[in-house]
């Protein structure tokens, strides 16, 4: 991938600091950002200006991160964009997860910014997931 190219880009997360922290990382590196607090208005916010790349919190008020995924599979003008899961859901009884969601790249909080980053840069050099 082209490091120079910009990514639209929208961070769905209802923690602050991490949503905050997130947005600041990608739009110091050059990435448009926008950051939302909960699953309906990151849906909202897409259909109205389809980002590159989402980076998706699993458990959020109004839409969770499952329910954002699963529609924006099934819409045609979304389904391209690529999904970086961002959630804390590591124990062993909910890992299951990962299986019901089509998103590209996994990471678990606590995270590292350098590889959230070099996950972000690198999902368009892929396919997105199948819905």
């Amino acid at each position: 991938m082209n490091a120079k190219r910009k990514l639209k880009i929208v961070v769905a997360d209802d923690e602050y600091v991490i949503s905050r922290c997130v947005s600041f990382m990608l739009k110091k590196e050059g990435h448009d950002c926008r950051s939302v607090a909960d699953g309906a208005a990151a849906l909202e916010t897409m259909r109205l200006d389809p980002p590159d790349v989402l980076i998706l919190d699993l458990d959020m008020p109004k839409k969770n991160g499952f329910e954002v995924c699963q529609e924006l599979r099934a819409d045609e003008r979304l389904k391209h964009v690529h999904v970086v899961v961002l959630t804390a859901k590591g124990q062993p009884m909910t890992r299951d997860w990962r299986s019901r969601i089509a998103a590209d790249h996994f990471m678990l909080k606590p995270f590292d910014p350098k590889s959230l980053l070099q996950h972000v840069e690198s999902v368009l050099d892929e396919k997105p997931a199948p819905a």
